[in-house]
């Protein structure tokens, strides 16, 4: 569908511009998506989608169609080490792990990760797009240029017709131009090495029986790599190697791949179809800025970011990119906000992205050096099996990869932190998850009741501001929000009372947890943002006047005066 105008284009339907259109869509925004290509590719790039995504994919109904195509956590809820797949296995790490810690996970959060190729991802999130009346989609075009001023961006196709815009999303992934034609300078460090991604099918049921994983690292003296679950229901997988000699711009030929999946698997006979391969460096890229100077085109994704897979984090960080900046705009186009609120966008999303690449890194020197110092301690046996000179140091190795698998501290527990005067590192602890009640962090989560249903923390906001306090409390934090009404406009707010005993007018606090985890004694309130994060912490002395002070950091020169 071509259209002349809109409130918001997106260029790139990967996952980060379709879940952008997503969001706006559900908003009533009017957008069109723009994708050069005719089709998605079907080679499986990225395939885990963390607890955070997962929750995105909740908050949009999309998470049901997601699990449909993905693999469970459950399913393959730890990362193997073997000297070959039909090997010996070497080591793992369990991130399911004993039963307190399952619970703690599960209590963490309304849902668990899941494995879920890109490829798959962005299908299913393109065809369920039709769900909006407000998104339209082009296929097979290019926008070639841009021209931006203070009121808007002209955007030129490849055939010469134009298209007017309020405001642009950039998601054209790594190798887009357009970024630089608003000013925005990509930086590349040096690639740390060259990546052979071959994807394949094959029956493994019986060579993996037993000991499903999400990842099974190979480790012997011929090759180094993972092999990667992708849909094993399927016979869907990935081999990923590192540390080989292949020019980038090269592909390998079929029977090449065919003998390295076969080495990795250890076993000449199987059957297998190659199905694509790709070749591509691995390293880390940014740009100096996340807008152009006058803040009419927005960078997200890996147009904003790229790092190595090393963690799963590239998708993961690109999604929750478009979850900050969506509501964002939508305040802004509605009116309920000034445009001063999309100065928040980069402010809160750059220091996560540059913490998740350097942790990438991160990831990928260690487990490097991991292989390095493996293969010193592994013999090839007398035909009985690998012969380990130092079973101990190996699974010490092992584990100290933990932060590279097992990262929901890094998923969930990262925080928005734009005050200089208090600052608070961006993840405290990458393994392990802290629910708190901070202003930027994720609002933890709780099931409360309304009506008799259960229903989330997460649930409460749905694209709106939601204020939690106790059931006392409310009608004046009502009154003090009915007082600014004239001057909010359409802002998106609702109180939420709360209450530890059943009431028809309060959510139903049923495990007595909520009214002491959100500290809502006396008239204190807490406020989620339409993104699911915390935006403040009211003590409830002056609610009319803390009301007023929040929704003037929102609201800039439409602010209320307390």
């Amino acid at each position: 569908m071509t259209v002349d105008h809109c409130e918001v284009l997106i260029v790139g339907a990967g996952p980060t511009g379709l879940i952008a259109a997503h969001l706006l869509g559900r908003a009533g925004i009017r957008t069109h998506l723009v994708e050069r290509r005719s089709s998605a590719s079907t080679h499986p790039r990225a395939t885990m989608v963390n607890v955070r995504t997962a929750e995105i994919l909740r908050d949009l109904e999309l998470l049901g169609p997601a699990q449909e195509v993905g693999t469970s956590l459950e399913a393959s809820g730890r990362v193997s080490f073997h000297t070959t797949l039909v090997g010996a296995e070497l080591g793992e790490i369990d991130m399911v792990g004993d039963a307190e810690k399952l619970m703690r996970t599960v209590s963490a959060s309304p849902v668990l990760p899941l494995i879920c190729p890109q490829n798959e991802l962005q299908t299913l999130l393109l065809r369920e797009l039709c769900n909006y009346p407000s998104v339209s989609v082009e296929s097979g075009v290019e926008i070639t240029d841009l021209i931006v001023d203070p009121d808007g961006v002209g955007a030129v196709r490849a055939d010469n017709s134009a298209l007017r815009a309020s405001y642009v999303v950039l998601a054209e992934g790594i190798h887009g131009r357009l970024r630089e034609r608003v000013g925005i300078t990509v930086q590349a460090c040096a690639p740390l090495g060259t990546m052979l991604d071959i994807h394949f099918t094959a029956d493994l049921g019986s060579a993996v029986a037993g000991k499903e994983s999400a990842l099974y690292w190979v480790i012997n003296d011929d090759i180094q790599g993972v092999l990667i679950t992708v849909s094993p229901q399927r016979g869907t997988w990935l081999l990923e190697l590192t540390g080989i000699d292949v020019d980038p711009s090269a592909m390998p030929d079929t029977s090449e791949c065919e003998r390295l999946v076969r080495m990795a698997i250890g076993a000449a006979d199987i059957d297998l179809t190659i199905e694509s391969v790709r070749t591509w460096a691995m390293g880390t890229t940014a740009v100096d800025r996340w807008s152009d100077v006058h803040q009419r085109v927005f960078v997200a994704g890996d147009a904003a970011h790229s790092f190595p897979p090393t963690g799963g984090f590239g998708m993961n960080t690109g999604i929750q990119d478009a979850h900050n900046l969506a509501w964002k705009l939508h305040g802004v186009l509605r009116g309920w906000s000034s445009p001063r609120l999309l100065n928040t966008y980069e402010a809160e999303r750059r220091p996560v992205a540059d913490f998740n690449a350097e942790r990438s890194v991160h990831n990928a020197v260690a487990m490097d050096e991991f292989f390095t110092s493996a293969r010193s301690l592994i013999g090839s046996g007398n035909g009985s099996g690998p012969q380990i000179s130092d079973a101990a140091a190996l699974a010490v190795g092992i584990e100290r990869q933990r932060p590279h698998f097992d990262f929901y501290g890094q998923a969930r527990g990262f925080v928005y932190r734009t005050d200089e005067d208090n600052p608070q590192p961006v993840v405290a602890d990458v393994v392990d998850y802290h629910p708190s009640v901070l202003v930027g962090a994720v609002a933890p989560h709780l099931w409360l009741e309304e009506d008799g249903r259960r229903t989330a923390v997460a649930d409460l906001t749905n694209g709106a501001f939601a204020l939690l306090t106790s059931v006392e409390a409310a009608p004046e934090w009502q009154d003090s929000f009915g007082a600014w009404a004239s001057v909010l406009g359409d802002i998106p707010l609702r109180i939420w009372p709360v209450s530890p005993i059943p009431r028809p007018d309060a959510l139903h606090d049923f495990r007595d947890d909520a009214i002491g985890v959100f500290g809502l004694s006396d008239a204190a309130a807490v406020v989620v943002r339409p993104d699911g994060h915390i935006g403040a912490i009211l003590p409830g002395a002056d609610p009319h006047g803390e009301l007023a002070r929040y929704l003037n950091s929102i609201l800039g020169e439409k602010a209320v005066t307390a």
